[in-house]
Parts: structure tokens; C-alpha cells; sequence
């Protein structure tokens, strides 16, 4: 059922940041399909839902976008209202501070040559090639601990490797990449 949550969290996100006419739109949608139901024949139910998850992704990003910029523009408004000398360079480094890029690579606090031997044993795990052995001597609950562990960017090339199949020395360079 990870779709269904999946989907209900991006409605969630969408119902906590959608803007009054965005809304509106969400239930002008909805009024139409009660008057106008499809039966199960006519409904391509899983293309419906990878495109309705794809707009609703596409919203949010929007979204996120414009909260991201309204920040930053508040930042440096106060900034310079309550700092008339700030130089450019210190309202940026503030900006960065105060208003991070969901972008950049976030950094773990673990150390670089720790977090890498998590990811081998994860990804050695996932893929069923772990000794039984090693596998017995981590404690219980050790992989999801691993990935709560990895910032977004790890996560993210450890995922698609998994899900992809993409191979082995491609996800390792990217791995190496990572760490430099």
C-alpha cells in the first residue's frame, strides 16, 4: 500500500500549501467527476494516478518555490532594514544561513568513511547478498537506523540504483562522487 500513502501524503501537502484558487480548482475537479462518474471499464486507474501525483508533485514544487523566494526576500528585507551596512556578501552568507537551497547536497554528521560502510552493508543487505554471518552480528532494526541516517542525496542514489537496476560500477562512481 506505499502507493496509497504516497498519494495521501502528497495530497496532504498539497491540502496544507495550496493557495485559495488552487483549491477551488481541487474542488471544481472533484464536483465534476460526481456528476459526470466513469465506470471501471472507461477508467485507466493507474495512469490516472501517476499523472494526478505528477500534477500534484508539480504544484508543490511551484509552491515550495514561491515560499522559498518570499523567504529570502524577507531575509534580506530585514536584513537591510535593521543592518542599512550589510555588504552583499554578508546578506548572502545570511541569506544561505537563514534560507537554505533544498538542493544542495545535505551533509551528514557522521563521519565520510562511516557513512560509506553503511552503504555498502545496506546495499549488500538489500540486495540479498549479505553473509548470514555479518548479518546476525547487527543489531535489529539496523537498516532502517542506516537510512535515517543518509541525507536526501544518498538516499536518492541508493534508491535508484535499487529500484533501476542500474549497474554496480555506475552506482559506485556516484557513490565516490558523493563523498569528494
Amino acid at each position: 500500500m506505499a502507493g496509497k500513502n504516497d498519494a495521501d501524503r502528497i495530497l496532504q501537502e498539497f491540502l496544507q500549501t495550496a493557495s485559495p484558487e488552487e483549491r477551488r480548482e481541487l474542488d471544481r475537479l472533484l464536483d465534476e467527476r460526481k456528476r459526470n462518474p466513469m465506470n471501471l471499464s472507461q477508467m485507466d486507474i493507474s495512469g490516472s494516478a501517476k499523472s494526478m501525483a505528477e500534477d500534484l508533485q508539480k504544484t508543490m514544487g511551484l509552491t515550495q518555490d514561491n515560499v522559498r523566494r518570499t523567504a529570502i526576500d524577507m531575509v534580506i528585507r530585514l536584513a537591510r532594514q535593521h543592518s542599512p551596512e550589510i555588504t552583499d556578501a554578508e546578506l548572502a552568507a545570511l541569506v544561505k544561513e537563514m534560507v537554505p537551497d533544498p538542493n544542495a547536497q545535505a551533509k551528514s554528521t557522521l563521519p565520510p568513511d562511516l557513512l560509506q560502510t553503511m552503504v555498502l552493508q545496506f546495499v549488500t543487505y538489500s540486495l540479498g547478498e549479505m553473509p548470514d554471518q555479518e548479518l546476525r552480528e547487527l543489531p535489529e532494526g539496523w537498516a532502517q537506523k542506516y537510512w535515517s541516517h543518509f541525507p536526501p542525496p544518498l538516499r536518492q542514489i541508493i534508491s535508484d540504483f535499487l529500484k533501476s537496476g542500474t549497474g554496480r560500477r555506475e552506482f559506485w562512481q556516484k557513490i565516490s562522487e558523493y563523498f569528494r
